[in-house]
């Protein structure tokens, strides 16, 4: 597999979720975790939809 993963923590809002973004536009797949489930849950489907990624 040729396929880079990336851990971000506290995701859910601020850098977290602005590290997730940049990771995703270059083709990373993320693992995300954050306290605030709803919005990690909205974040990874916008990261999805646009990036394609998983």
């Amino acid at each position: 597999m040729d396929r880079r993963l990336c851990l971000i923590t506290g995701a859910s809002a601020g850098i977290g979720a602005e590290f997730a973004r940049q990771y995703a536009a270059l083709g990373w797949d993320i693992a995300l975790t954050a306290r605030r489930e709803e919005r990690l849950t909205a974040l990874a489907s916008e990261l999805e939809a646009k990036y394609g990624i998983h």
